[in-house]
């Protein structure tokens, strides 16, 4: 069994047994886990919170009981095509503990934006709508482009919701799923968005305190990062007695737990330095493509957190970057970086001494040209370009001897440029001619625009191209190359 798979039975075991009367619990816990002494320990405890030992866990654990209890009497509260003020609805995009996401048009202002409704039975505790409340006016506070921009918190048709910008990407843990361990230079590039959008937010002296992987997107056209879920985060804009010190998103409880802080986890005053903690855990399993603490069970996981080293890290993993990670997963608040911002710094400077894209570049590739009318031959193609900054400009050489200008931009781990050009070739068609009574061949020119685009992805220290080629003499089939720096 994994360690997710045992966190899963863990979950689903705590929530029957708190379904029980507390004197049958006993037998419940004897029958499930006679041959898993840890497992037993781990719901005795969990049990122990929800009784009243430690409130602050047990509201937590609580909150995520009565959501998982519920889920399945929530009905869709709203479906395509209905309305909500200016709003229309598109489709859902995703759904949590405390709401659904869903995609709308803004019919007054011509845009698509998310929408974030709460579920009806959260609508129905205070200390949710507080949360609720407290995500949209802590958003709306900070403008960067790396934090997901909120409009605006509106009450329609009965229902609560924010609208926010919508952003077409995945989520951090989703890109994580499919590469396992992140490549250094796309881990450093999201890294520092990542430092800078917290680090505006500790300078407007609001801490986010739910960092992780699921709470930061990726857009899909140029890499942005967007952090998200401002719900947890202590901002002097809010009264302090606002939300409890562990209160995390109904069901999340134990996702939460892996990125906590440990004086956070022990309800102790947040600071910075607590998201600081957080930013080190994410950036340790982009790195090393595993959680720095996880273990079998909560319990065991939170004493890791508290006391256990931080493990090795693989040797691909720069210094400087290994430096940093040590220092924000440092045990004690005062011994980490004291906001994002240094942090973030030191971050980028990685990036412009390791990882300095600027210079001169070369590809080159060989395909099979096809021609319209079936000719074929084979085509190399030579690419030089320069980097400078975000702009790229050189020269393609097509076909052996034609010289095309190319330039274009540098986004995140992306670029992309396009070339249009004027083909002409000679053809040949049978013709009638009437002095003769015969048919002959007539030779003539014909021009043709042909526009090629390349998109490319930076890997460690290649580019990865894709070249599709629209309209001209040849068949449209996609031809990949790599480029590589000039040394």
């Amino acid at each position: 069994m994994t360690k997710e798979e045992r966190w899963q039975r863990l979950e689903a075991l705590f929530h029957e047994a708190l379904g029980l009367p507390p004197e049958g619990r006993p037998a419940y816990l004897e029958s499930k886990c006679r041959h898993d002494s840890a497992l037993r320990q781990s719901l005795e405890t969990m049990l122990a919170h929800a009784a009243g030992e430690d409130r602050s866990l047990a509201n937590a654990i609580q909150e995520a009981a009565e959501a998982l209890v519920n889920l399945k009497e929530r009905s869709v509260t709203v479906k395509p095509g209905d309305h909500l003020g200016d709003y229309e609805i598109i489709r859902g995009l995703g759904s949590g503990g405390m709401g659904r996401v869903y995609l709308a048009r803004d019919r007054k202002l011509g845009r698509n934006v998310a929408l974030k409704l709460l579920h009806s039975d959260v609508m129905l505790r205070n200390q949710a709508l507080e949360r609720f409340q407290n995500e949209a006016v802590a958003a709306a506070a900070l403008n960067h482009p790396n934090i997901l921009t909120v409009y605006d918190l509106k009450d329609a048709g009965g229902k609560t919701f924010i609208v926010s910008e919508y952003v077409d990407g995945i989520t951090l843990r989703q890109r994580l799923a499919t590469v396992g361990r992140m490549a250094i230079g796309e881990l450093l590039r999201i890294a520092v968005q990542v430092a800078d959008g917290v680090g505006a937010a500790h300078q407007k002296a609001i801490v986010h305190r739910d960092l992780k992987p699921e709470n930061i997107l990726i857009r899909r056209q140029d890499e942005c990062v967007k952090i998200v879920d401002f719900g947890l985060s202590k901002s002097p804009v809010l009264p302090e007695n606002v939300i409890s010190p562990v209160r995390t998103d109904s069901g999340f409880v134990l996702g939460t737990l892996l990125y906590m802080s440990p004086e956070q986890m022990s309800g102790a005053q947040v600071t910075p330095a607590s998201d600081v903690w957080s930013l080190g855990v994410i950036l340790y399993e982009l790195a090393c493509g595993r959680h720095p603490f996880i273990s079998p069970t909560p319990s065991e996981t939170a004493a890791h957190i508290t006391r256990a080293e931080i493990p090795e890290m693989p040797l691909n993993v720069p210094p400087a970057l290994q430096r940093i990670i040590r220092r924000a997963l440092a045990r004690e608040p005062d011994a980490r970086y004291p906001s994002a911002l240094p942090m973030a710094a030191e971050l980028g400077a990685i990036v412009a001494a390791d990882w300095d894209l600027s210079g001169d570049w070369k590809a080159e590739v060989t395909y099979d040209w096809r021609g319209s009318d079936g000719f074929a031959e084979k085509c190399t193609e030579v690419f030089r370009f320069q980097l400078d900054g975000n702009e790229l400009y050189g020269t393609a050489s097509f076909l052996g001897t034609k010289k095309i200008l190319i330039d274009g931009k540098l986004n995140g781990t992306r670029l992309s440029f396009i070339t249009k050009q004027r083909l002409v070739m000679d053809t040949t068609s049978e013709t009638y001619e009437p002095d003769s009574g015969g048919f002959g061949l007539q030779m003539r020119e014909v021009e043709k625009e042909e526009i090629r685009r390349y998109r490319g992805r930076i890997v460690e220290d290649k580019i990865h191209f894709v070249l599709e080629i629209y309209g001209g003499f040849s068949e449209h089939v996609p031809i990949e190359f790599v480029a590589s720096k000039v040394t």
